[in-house]
């Protein structure tokens, strides 16, 4: 979550640099509220996860048809190449993020092609559909496992679960990166 912050602060100078905008509280607001948007599919994946066995809250990362629609919607309500572009930036920043984080990747190129692309470990990766199905299924497998040893019991996995698996190690790099971006967004306002 921090990198994603860290990268909502960053986009948010930089598109204002490129626009010519002043520092606005607001729109850095925007900024990080357009990073964080594609994760508000843990919503709905909360809610349909036990139904439906589910590995992956990745619901609508789906960056070719997400980047296009929302960019529409953004338009339609905030009217604005700025938005537009604080959006654009911010949504290729999170998928990026997901694919260097996300060992199974995205589906960049959905709904033209259900191959997932990974760049975890730094070696980009390419899985059909059914090798991701497959993959997920493990995942979903060692999950249950891993409940069952916590719990003693079968089930689903509880919440605090599901958060305590996706957990990200705040290390040098992540404070590094927060750092970096905090101190962007402070010269920003003040050489305004």
């Amino acid at each position: 979550m921090l990198i994603r912050i860290s990268l909502g602060m960053l986009s948010f100078v930089f598109v204002s640099v490129l626009f010519g905008q002043r520092f606005n509280i607001q729109s850095l607001g925007l900024s990080i509220f357009f990073v964080l948007l594609p994760l508000a599919d843990w919503l709905p994946y909360l809610m349909i996860r036990k139904k439906y066995r589910l590995v992956s809250h990745y619901l609508w990362y789906y960056p070719l048809a997400y980047i296009p629609v929302g960019s529409i919607i953004v338009w339609i309500i905030l009217k604005g190449e700025y938005y537009v572009a604080l959006f654009i930036i911010n949504s290729l920043a999170n998928f990026i993020h997901a694919t260097v984080q996300t060992p199974l990747g995205l589906e960049w190129l959905w709904p033209f092609s259900k191959n997932s692309f990974s760049l975890y470990g730094n070696e980009l990766i390419i899985f059909s559909k059914n090798e991701r199905l497959s993959c997920m299924k493990k995942k979903y497998a060692q999950y249950e496992t891993r409940s069952f040893k916590k719990r003693g019991k079968q089930g689903a996995r509880s919440l605090s679960e599901e958060f305590s698996d996706r957990k990200h190690p705040k290390g040098k790099k992540t404070i590094t990166l927060l750092a970096i971006s905090i101190v962007a967004v402070l010269a920003f306002w003040l050489l305004n």
